[in-house]
């Protein structure tokens, strides 16, 4: 008896799980997932079902050693060894009645599938993309003829701007979509000034654009799917050649030594709460605040190529470190609670000669609502001048 039971059980299961199946296929909810989309899509059957997949540069296994130094007294034992992964495989994919859902960007496959590589949810387990626990999904809109997609979660930001959707541009230029005078563009909302003055720079025009924030369930009649240009905080070395190819020769050589302090005191997080002596401290040996949000992106570009030494806490603005020339000097500061290699990865590929400070916690705040603020010891500030061989004073700091 128990058996049967047990075997009506399975039975009721299974229907159970193929109603919940077509009802989710009815309503248009993704069925599953796939981790890494060039094995679905560069498949006989991929080919079959009408979709053309451009292979632009296999996956490569890659080293990242940065030259690296600490300032402080905490030793990040990550960043002092080599790293070693595999760099993600750069396509483009042409996919008829494929899908693409706003908020945290999910591309589905015809069939349902989430494509995982391309659809980043942060801080999700694989599978657990959260459009796969929507119960429904905003009204579809269909646009006709090719359209690509740019749209990437977190894009609004200057890193992962220049990082994630700059070269993606760069790869449909590369395998010639970009000469379709009918080409459309799915972002995910209005560009803001650096994203404009980004574009121009770099020589892209996007005559037709819809955005996610108007239509958040897209269906296109052939979706022209770029992959993401590797992991996100491990930009691979092209991206970086590609970033910095049309500045050369911008700034002219000059024996001045140009040295920059990126301050974060306009944002609501990762505030170095004794940043203000630490600047008077370094501008009376040289070094310039600097807030780069207040700069066009060609300003930004040229003060950074310029640039043989930056300080600054984590954050978008050191993404400009790309722009520096080879052998400047990076001074990470990294609050304690929040640490992300990416810096010290786009360092190495320049390469620049890198070192960082792991900033003391502090339950004292600039704003109400701040997070991740952080001190510095006057023992860090005399390193840094050491690093930066510049003559050092007393700081004024109160411990």
């Amino acid at each position: 008896m128990a058996f049967f039971s047990m075997k009506n059980s399975r039975r009721w299961l299974a229907n159970q799980i193929r109603r919940a199946t077509i009802l989710r296929k009815t309503l248009g909810l993704p069925l599953g997932y796939q981790s890494q989309s060039e094995f679905l899509l560069n498949t006989p059957e991929a080919k079959r079902q009408g979709i053309i997949f451009k292979l632009l540069q296999p996956s490569v296994r890659l080293t990242q050693n940065t030259e690296t130094g600490s300032l402080g007294d905490e030793i990040w034992p990550t960043l002092h060894q080599p790293f070693h992964y595999d760099a993600s495989s750069v396509w483009v994919a042409q996919i008829p009645r494929a899908r693409i859902v706003g908020g945290n960007i999910a591309v589905m496959t015809p069939e349902g599938l989430v494509l995982e590589d391309v659809s980043i949810d942060w801080g999700a387990s694989q599978g657990n993309h959260r459009v796969m626990r929507q119960l429904w999904l905003p009204k579809k809109k269909r646009i006709s003829g090719q359209v690509a997609i740019l749209a990437s979660t977190g894009s609004a930001n200057y890193y992962h701007w220049l990082f994630d959707v700059l070269p993606r541009l760069e790869m449909l230029r590369k395998s010639g979509f970009l000469q379709n005078p009918n080409l459309s563009f799915i972002l995910e909302r209005p560009l803001n000034t650096f994203q404009r003055e980004s574009l121009r720079y770099y020589g892209f025009t996007l005559p037709r654009v819809i955005f996610l924030q108007d239509f958040p369930h897209i269906e296109c009649e052939e979706m022209i799917l770029p992959s993401l240009p590797g992991r996100i905080g491990d930009v691979p070395p092209w991206v970086c050649d590609f970033l910095r190819s049309p500045q050369v020769g911008l700034s002219p050589t000059t024996k001045k030594k140009n040295m920059y302090f990126i301050t974060r005191r306009k944002t609501p997080s990762r505030n170095l709460l004794n940043e203000q002596l630490l600047l008077n401290s370094l501008a009376d040996l040289g070094v310039q605040a600097v807030e780069p949000q207040d700069l066009s992106f060609a300003e930004q570009v040229g003060l950074f190529s310029g640039a043989v030494a930056v300080i600054g806490t984590h954050g978008a603005g050191l993404a400009n470190i790309v722009f520096c020339k080879p052998k400047s000097f990076v001074v990470e500061l990294i609050p304690n609670e929040y640490r992300i290699k990416c810096y010290w990865a786009l360092a190495g590929n320049i390469p620049l000669r890198y070192a960082y400070i792991i900033g003391e916690k502090s339950s004292r705040k600039i704003r109400q609502k701040e997070s991740s603020s952080f001190m510095l010891s006057e023992q860090s500030f005399n390193s840094i001048y050491s690093f930066l061989g510049l003559h050092s004073k007393p700081s004024g700091l109160i411990k």
